[in-house]
């Protein structure tokens, strides 16, 4: 079972990326050189936070004994409120239901979080990079460009929205899908995240300044889909 961020540890900075946006064939005798888009690209992130209490250090510690390093897998929430209407419900951050044993995409739960969730209306392959999706709560929110949306535990951003009916948009995105989606797939707006394991065995130690204060960053790199 992965582990959920918990909100004990708000973010103080946080960068979301993803990497290996291209190949390269190499140069030529000529000097040219052919560069292509990569279908493997995939999230990077780097959080920091503060750690200023005894609560907190509690609670990092039996963080810290959940996981082995590289090993255990995490679920890293996005930054949701850029670009949400005012008054969006708080992220549930606790909600880690992978859905299936292995991570994949599989049936919908019996209950998504309270937020902004639409619903696919078309059936979109693995590595898909569009879909049509129409929004049954929020309705008052308009996907734009650049705002995350989750599908399970797998992170998404959108490159451009087109509206096709009330409430209904098709939304190109990257990275291409981890699995197929199927018509209700929902798609989660307040607490969108990513199922990703640190990039050191090591990252994170507790250093404690002046025995309870620590300022703590930690990189991820995301799960293989």
């Amino acid at each position: 079972m992965a582990i959920a961020w918990p909100s004990d540890f708000p973010y103080i900075s946080a960068m979301f990326a993803r990497k290996s946006l291209s190949r390269s064939g190499g140069f030529t005798v000529t000097g040219v050189e052919q560069v292509v888009a990569s279908s493997t690209d995939f999230w990077v992130a780097s959080i920091s936070f503060k750690i200023h209490s005894r609560e907190q250090i509690l609670a990092y510690r039996g963080l810290q004994a959940q996981q082995w390093g590289r090993a255990a897998e995490w679920i890293i929430p996005a930054c949701p409120k850029l670009g949400l209407p005012a008054g969006t419900p708080e992220a549930d951050y606790s909600w880690s239901d992978d859905w299936s044993t292995d991570f994949s995409i599989g049936p919908a739960p019996g209950s998504i979080p309270a937020g902004y969730v639409a619903l696919v209306t078309s059936l979109a392959a693995l590595g898909a990079r569009t879909l049509t999706a129409e929004f049954i709560e929020g309705a008052d929110l308009v996907p734009l460009p650049g705002m995350f949306f989750s599908i399970g535990n797998r992170l998404y951003s959108i490159a451009t929205v087109t509206p096709v009916a009330t409430r209904r948009y098709t939304i190109t995105f990257a990275p291409g899908l981890r699995a197929g989606a199927s018509i209700s797939t929902p798609l989660e707006f307040s607490s969108p995240r990513c199922l990703m394991r640190l990039t050191d065995d090591n990252a994170g130690q507790l250093d404690l300044d002046m025995l309870r204060f620590s300022d703590q960053k930690l990189n991820f790199v995301e799960v293989p889909g």
